[in-house]
């Protein structure tokens, strides 16, 4: 519903702002996709130095020292970790004053370790500073009880840094409709870059950014999110932030987009004789046939269940028969991938889509549905007593007021929202409520709604910050009512938690 305006030296778009954010969301989906959790093409971007063979150096320390951190937060990490290098390889130094007290923590000695291995293979002294950097970065959020907090000093409202962190995040989420506000890796990657970076400008220290061009030509979108960031800094610090700090922060927002919406991918096992000549080819068509929904993140000769269970992988492809005893989707496929093998691999991803479905419905929807918002053995004679009772005790918990009752009523005169198999589902035209919520009745009689008698209610009080739940909502009532059996075994819940148990079957 956006309309595209051609003037003498420009275009640009007009439409909703709910329009041109659906927008801006799609497009930054397919620009990140695959690219800020992807440690290959990561490397890629570091030209001095192999990046995943510093990564194998932090995965053997961090074994050693049994220390886990999660598997989400590693390209965050090594990201931190190739811009230090790169750093250092430039002898681009920073003497700071933390004052911190590291040296007896677990995290030091794994940060003093690190380097210590790493500049036996890149041409880097080892410096203090770093080690310090990288041991607070794996502490993350309690890093900050244990570092100088030089924002507060910069910001014009006495933020410090995890208030001014939590301001941008609002930011974005105000103005991008993104929402980071549960990813702990950004909270603390960009809290102590922040520190970092109040650092070098208090000592006028520049950094050079040895892949900005790469990064506003390749993922300018994610550049805009960095470009915003920059501006409530200069807002609130009073400091003028370049593009290569711009840069900087542009690969914590990418990164934290890509987790946040990293859905279509599954993580897969290849098992086959990786030293036949046939592997590469193998690999190649896999990837070329499915790389939009899974990536192949190790390829092994032989099955040992430790080793899977560490890498934790969605599902496992197999060239030979394979028995085990691990819950893993297992596919058997040819070296050569026929038309069968597609199919089953397929089938499988569909299978998984359908689990993960279930997973994030139960994340998103069954919260929306409350005790106190369920209701059994209701009595109303008509669908506009009933949607009158539900809307007023909404209006009495504070979910919503009377201009959504009028609302939902509204769209009920446009065409009944009663479906076959004894159910309606109201909603608002275009009123949100205070608090989102999914009301559910079930009527002591069945009422005569529209073309069908209903037996349950199921009325939508959803506002802006939950609008995608609408979607999940009826793709979850479309696959219900496809299951008729399923359907009237929710018809006969005699209680809400045997409501909610049946629900999430």
């Amino acid at each position: 519903d956006l309309k595209l305006i051609r003037s003498k030296n420009h275009i640009h778009l007009e439409g909703s702002e709910d329009e041109m954010r659906k927008l801006y969301k799609d497009l930054l989906t397919e620009e990140t996709q695959g690219n800020f959790l992807n440690l290959n093409k990561l490397s890629s971007m570091f030209k001095g130095f192999d990046l995943l063979k510093v990564k194998d150096i932090m995965e053997n320390i961090l074994k050693e020292y049994n220390y886990r951190i999660r598997e989400m937060a590693i390209p965050m990490l090594m990201i931190h970790i190739g811009v230090a290098i790169e750093r250092m390889l430039h002898h681009n130094y920073i003497k700071t004053s933390r004052g911190t007290d590291l040296e007896n923590t677990k995290e030091y000695q794994i940060a003093k370790e690190f380097f210590n291995r790493v500049s036996k293979i890149v041409r880097i002294d080892i410096n203090e500073n770093e080690v310090e950097l990288l041991a607070l970065l794996l502490m993350g959020k309690n890093s900050m009880n244990l570092q100088n907090d030089l924002v507060s000093a910069y910001s014009k409202h006495g933020y410090n840094v995890n208030e001014l962190v939590s301001q941008i995040i609002e930011s974005i989420k105000s103005d991008y409709d993104i929402d980071f506000s549960k990813d702990v890796d950004l909270r603390s990657g960009i809290a102590l870059h922040l520190q970092g970076l109040v650092e070098r400008k208090n000592k006028n220290i520049h950094i050079d950014n040895m892949y900005l061009q790469e990064l506003k030509k390749k993922y300018p979108l994610v550049f805009e999110l960095s470009i915003r960031v920059g501006e409530i800094l200069n807002e609130e610090l009073g400091i003028d932030i370049s593009e290569n700090e711009l840069g900087f922060l542009a690969l914590h927002l990418g990164a934290a987009y890509e987790r946040t919406h990293n859905h279509q991918h599954y993580k897969a096992i290849m098992i086959y004789p990786v030293d036949q000549a046939f592997g590469d080819i193998l690999l190649k068509k896999v990837d070329f046939l499915f790389n939009e929904r899974m990536d192949v993140i190790q390829s092994v000769s032989y099955f040992e269940e430790k080793t899977i269970k560490e890498l934790d992988p969605d599902l496992i492809l197999t060239t030979s028969p394979l028995q085990h005893n691990l819950d893993i989707p297992t596919v058997q496929i040819s070296v050569f991938i026929t038309t069968e093998d597609e199919s089953r691999i397929f089938q499988t991803l569909n299978a998984l889509d359908k689990k993960r479905f279930q997973n994030e419905f139960k994340a998103q929807i069954i919260d929306l549905i409350e005790p106190e918002t369920f209701h059994l053995n209701l009595k109303t004679e008509t669908p506009e007593e009933t949607i009158e009772y539900m809307c007023d005790h909404l209006k009495n918990l504070g979910y919503s007021d009377d201009a959504f009752k009028k609302s939902v009523l509204q769209r009920e005169k446009m065409a009944s929202t009663s479906f076959v198999y004894s159910f309606a589902v109201p909603h608002s035209l275009n009123v949100a409520s205070f608090r989102s919520s999914i009301s559910v009745a079930f009527l002591e009689k069945p009422i005569k709604w529209g073309e069908f008698e209903v037996k349950m209610v199921m009325l939508l009080a959803i506002n802006e910050v939950y609008k995608d739940t609408l979607v999940m909502f009826f793709d979850w009532l479309s696959s219900m009512i496809n299951n008729a059996n399923h359907f009237v075994a929710l018809l006969e819940s005699q209680s809400y938690e045997e409501f909610i148990s049946k629900i999430i079957e």
